[in-house]
């Protein structure tokens, strides 16, 4: 079976017990050229990360500071 993934307009996720939460869940879809349908779907908890570091090193390249 052979499925044109260029075509694919909507994609519905149906889960067989319970629901999902959006508050603490995220469901992200990557392109994925491996794959025979051409994408893959993840499932991650939602985490604050600290970003403190990343805010630090981007403060080092900005230039008007």
């Amino acid at each position: 079976m052979s499925i044109d993934h260029t075509k694919i307009k909507n994609i519905s996720i149906k889960f067989n017990n319970g629901v999902w939460n959006a508050d603490t869940h995220s469901i992200i879809l990557t392109r994925d050229t491996s794959s025979k349908l051409g994408f893959t779907i993840k499932m991650t908890n939602n985490i604050n990360p600290d970003l403190t570091l990343a805010n630090d090193l981007l403060k080092k390249f900005r230039i008007n500071q």
